[in-house]
């Protein structure tokens, strides 16, 4: 008996030292899980769960462009990789990025999809019918992978389609190694922007899409805004970063960012009109029908690339188009 009395007494305090270890191990492994990443990264502790670790205002960082998003050794030529879709919104840079890639020489569309395809019903399409979304967008847009504005007049009674919105996971999934866009601009700019451009039937661009787009309702700035931010949220989680190129159209320097990573001619930033020297015969352009004075909807690709500093380079996407088409007229012929 003494034995087990003696046994007794000296388990009680080892029994209470290892339950005493076992609460600071709690609480240090706690103090971990909340202690701030050096790194600045997110810390994710359960799917769908996020802890913010760094000291940007959420709402700020949704509204600022990433400049760095893509790696110096990923720059140059090669980058483009096709197609290249602009995600952003309308009234946001779509014409400038158009402009820019069609100056230096690729094809470009804005709203059409081809000569007579509209692109965002040809991409709802293509996807209610199970395909790839730009299948049934028509076999020519201009002999180049650029598609900078893919919005537009709906179908099934929408007055206005974003397949950046609602196809998004369709647009990724179909091509994850694209090359994508989002562009920023400031907030009362861009609102004051949708607030007076007016479609031919005189209806503004911020009522259509206040009728089009559930949860823009309300209409005010600040609506428009967290509808933006929301947008931004979701594309950047949906991408991958390094096939996501983000600018702010109204930075000094987003034409040497663009020039930088593409391997383009600085200046074609700077261009308002694709009727420029290098498109000066017309022929390379398929105006709106409604407005042929003002906005191009294609820009046909050229043969050659306009470079950095003005070196001229061939143009492969030109080159498979009218591959291509020579094989398909081929075809026909036979057929």
């Amino acid at each position: 008996m003494p034995f087990i009395s003696s046994y007794k007494v000296r388990t009680k305090p080892a029994i209470l030292c290892c339950g005493l270890t076992c609460i600071l191990l709690i609480l240090h492994s706690s103090s971990f899980l909340h202690r701030p990443s050096t790194n600045n990264a997110p810390l994710n502790f359960l799917p769908g769960v996020v802890v913010k670790t760094n000291d940007v205002d959420e709402e700020d960082d949704c509204l600022t462009a990433r400049n760095d998003s893509i790696p110096k050794y990923l720059h140059g030529s090669s980058y483009l990789q096709p197609p290249a879709i602009n995600l952003g919104l309308p009234k946001m840079g779509s014409t400038s990025l158009q402009h820019f890639f069609g100056c230096a020489g690729y094809g470009a569309s804005h709203w059409l999809c081809g000569k007579d395809q509209i692109c965002a019903r040809c991409m709802e399409a293509s996807v209610d019918a199970h395909r790839p979304p730009l299948e049934k967008c028509g076999r020519d847009n201009g002999g180049g992978p650029i598609y900078a504005q893919i919005d537009g007049w709906g179908s099934k009674g929408k007055i206005l389609f974003f397949p950046q919105i609602d196809l998004l996971n369709d647009i990724i999934d179909a091509y994850p190694n694209g090359t994508y866009f989002l562009t920023f601009r400031d907030m009362e700019g861009w609102y004051d922007s949708v607030a007076n451009w007016r479609s031919p039937s005189n209806r503004t661009l911020k009522s259509r899409m206040a009728r089009s787009v559930p949860g823009l309702e309300d209409g005010s700035l600040q609506n428009f805004t967290d509808f933006f931010c929301n947008h931004v949220k979701r594309v950047r989680a949906t991408v991958p970063m390094h096939r996501l190129v983000e600018v702010d159209i109204e930075d000094r320097n987003a034409g040497r960012l663009l020039s930088d990573i593409f391997d383009i001619d600085e200046s074609c930033w700077k261009k308002t009109n694709a009727n420029d020297a290098r498109h000066d015969d017309g022929s390379d352009v398929v105006p709106h029908p409604s407005r042929p004075e003002k906005l191009p909807m294609l820009i046909k690709g050229k043969t050659e690339i306009r470079g950095k500093d003005g070196v001229m380079r061939m143009n492969p996407s030109a080159m498979r188009s009218n591959l291509s088409n020579r094989i398909r007229d081929g075809r026909e012929k036979m057929s």
